[in-house]
């Protein structure tokens, strides 16, 4: 048995020996699987990986036949280790047979390839999928050192009105004079690529039922205007594009910002349920420009219920002058901190006092401030990593004079990455004595507890005085690595 399973998990596509894989696949001398039944095994391949399926096949024309009517296709060059042209070859091979003897239609494809000279395959996969009614597309055509080719997509494909997802990475978007828009694109993401800002516009107002739109790595455009152009856009994400991006926008359920700069801004007061902002890089910021545009853009989020500051984001805004108001609207909010300055003290300290129907508080404690901060020496004791000097010794002492019980509703509480410091004993220390409508505190370890350092952290948590009388405090295990 352990032969076998070993002899599985080296096979590779391009060297398997089918007298082998029916040895491994058969019980007896008798194959199993094809006497599922046929919904069974659609089930099951659409679970599996598509280089799986592939070699499942070879124990059967049944499940050949069967394989080429699943719905859901993947292809990815390299999952399949398509690396030299002869895999390369095979590669493309593959997915010409699945495609040109399908039987039935194909709900989504996804495909990771780097054309090259197989451009004019491409083109003929994407006819083939439009013939077959496929619904999600996702293209990506990233380079992986087999030429630096711009692939540009067929004209045909901007004529197609099913789709309702469409993801498209590294390739030319260049929709004709005709175009009408995609009337049933409800999801649409396109990364690494050059956009202008009439393209956009023209996405926008032609795609009347997109909700979700994702801008990766994109660039030539300075605005984005999508106050009179989409009424049904729900969700909008820019990861990494140009950083002094506006945004002109009147209502969103969800924005998500990530950049290594944070300069982006809303020209307007915008109604957004749900706000995440992702600041970047491997430096800790420092810039007062960059504090004060990060909270204009907050100032700016009218009436959020949730809020994500996430990377160095409320680092960068405790540099600057938080805009004292309450905002009455804010349920959830989720932080990213050290815990190790006053000045990310002080923006926690706002946060939970300005925000009065605040109900969950996740908290994210990044250790990484260690590489930058000269005001620390991390020693590495007993499994955990602690500073032999802190500037915020007592913070959360005087806090509690100031402050008395929370003005807020906060039940629930997270930390994630608990080390055991004595400034983060004290947060939940502090927080758990002054909520006084508090359910649970969570506190997830940074990594795995020994048995000693495990009931060392529940004795402490025992002791600690909660505000409410049936409050608990939950310290989970970190699962070891397999």
């Amino acid at each position: 048995m352990k032969e076998m399973r070993k002899r599985r998990k080296t096979m590779d596509i391009g060297d398997v020996n089918q007298s082998e894989t029916k040895e491994v696949m058969k019980g007896d001398g008798v194959d199993l699987f094809s006497q599922l039944p046929d919904n069974v095994i659609n089930a099951i391949f659409e679970f599996l990986p598509m280089k799986d399926a592939i070699h499942t096949c070879i124990l059967s024309k049944k499940l050949s036949q069967l394989l080429m009517s699943i719905p859901n296709l993947e292809f990815r060059d390299l999952l399949l280790r398509a690396t030299t042209d002869e895999k390369r070859n095979e590669f493309v091979a593959i997915v010409n047979k699945l495609l040109e003897n399908r039987d039935g239609a194909i709900r989504s494809f996804r495909l990771r390839f780097s054309p090259g000279r197989y451009i004019s395959y491409v083109v003929c996969w994407v006819i083939i999928l439009m013939q077959c009614g496929v619904r999600e597309l996702d293209l990506d055509f990233l380079s992986d050192g087999h030429g630096d080719y711009e692939y540009e997509l067929p004209s045909c494909l901007f004529s197609y009105e099913t789709l309702t997802v469409l993801k498209l990475r590294s390739c030319i978007f260049r929709p004709p004079s005709s175009f009408s828009g995609f009337s049933s694109l409800v999801t649409l993401f396109l990364g690494n690529m050059s956009l202008s800002q009439d393209l956009i516009c023209c996405l926008l107002s032609k795609c009347g039922l997109l909700q979700s739109f994702t801008l990766q790595r994109c660039y030539g455009f300075e605005k984005i205007d999508i106050s009179d152009l989409n009424k049904q856009l729900e969700s909008l994400t820019l990861e990494h594009c140009p950083s002094d991006v506006m945004i002109s926008v009147r209502k969103l359920r969800t924005l998500h910002f990530c950049n290594e700069i944070m300069t982006c801004f809303l020209d307007r007061p915008a109604m957004v349920e749900n706000a995440i902002i992702f600041r970047g890089g491997h430096r800790i910021p420092r810039n007062q420009v960059e504090a004060n545009s990060l909270d204009k853009l907050l100032n700016n989020l009218f009436d959020v219920r949730s809020l994500s500051l996430l990377g160095w984001s409320a680092k960068c805004l405790a540099v600057g002058e938080v805009s004292k108001y309450a905002r009455c609207g804010l349920l959830k909010l989720e932080l990213e901190v050290s815990l190790s300055t006053r000045q990310e003290l002080n923006l926690i300290s706002y946060f939970l006092d300005n925000c009065p129907n605040l109900e969950e508080l996740i908290v994210w404690i990044n250790v990484a401030v260690a590489d930058e901060n000269p005001l620390f020496r991390y020693l590495h004791h007993e499994g955990r990593w602690a500073p032999d000097f802190s500037p915020t010794d007592d913070y959360w002492k005087l806090a509690e004079e100031d402050f008395g019980f929370l003005n807020n509703n906060l039940q629930w509480i997270t930390i994630n990455n608990f080390t055991g410091w004595d400034c983060e004993m004290e947060f939940v220390i502090f927080l758990a004595k002054n909520t006084e409508r508090l359910r649970t505190i969570t506190i997830n370890p940074m990594w795995e507890l020994d048995p000693n350092q495990h009931l060392e952290f529940i004795n402490r948590f025992s002791m600690v005085q909660k505000g409410r009388r049936d409050a608990k405090i939950l310290l989970n295990q970190v699962q070891p690595n397999p």
